[in-house]
């Protein structure tokens, strides 16, 4: 989970959270989410964007060793670190997703939506980037293309697709 993700739970706080439908409960949860944006930017003193390079220098720096996970992981390239980051700094008007390593040396950014909704793209060698989404309905969406000829359009929709809905996200 990336760290502009955590939960209040991690800062020592608790809350429960029921699935009310009602305008008051869409408010109140509305108002949470917005004051716990707020909270963590000023705990933090960090932008989202530099919340994400973070996460993404720590899972580097966790996973680029050979058999990083114990199991005969290979390690994350600097290649695929390049790739991810320069894709980043194109996005940097959408949520952050969450960084994660796979075990065959690629790279995975993730946004979760509500619902069930996710998009996830993992960048590998030789600039390939693998993408895959499931989305409301049970439409599903995957595909590979080369980094340096990614339809930015194209990504951009998927990840807002995925993000639908989600009440921290606004169009």
């Amino acid at each position: 989970m990336s760290a502009a993700a955590a939960k209040l739970g991690d800062f020592g706080m608790s809350y429960s959270s029921t699935s009310g439908v009602s305008d008051l409960s869409t408010l109140i949860k509305d108002a949470r989410e917005s004051a716990f944006g707020h909270f963590r930017e000023s705990f933090t003193n960090k932008k989202p964007q530099d919340l994400l390079n973070d996460e993404l220098f720590q899972v580097l720096s966790d996973c680029s060793g050979k058999n990083w996970d114990g199991y005969g992981a290979r390690p994350i390239s600097l290649t695929s670190f390049i790739e991810v980051q320069s894709f980043i700094t194109k996005i940097d008007s959408l949520p952050i997703p969450d960084v994660s390593a796979h075990p065959d040396g690629e790279l995975a950014l993730d946004w979760y939506g509500d619902g069930g909704d996710v998009f996830s793209m993992s960048f590998g060698e030789a600039k390939k980037v693998s993408y895959a989404g499931h989305f409301e309905g049970g439409s599903v969406i995957h595909g590979r293309e080369r980094s340096d000829s990614l339809d930015m359009e194209f990504m951009e929709r998927l990840i807002r697709r995925a993000l639908q809905g989600k009440k921290e996200f606004s169009t």
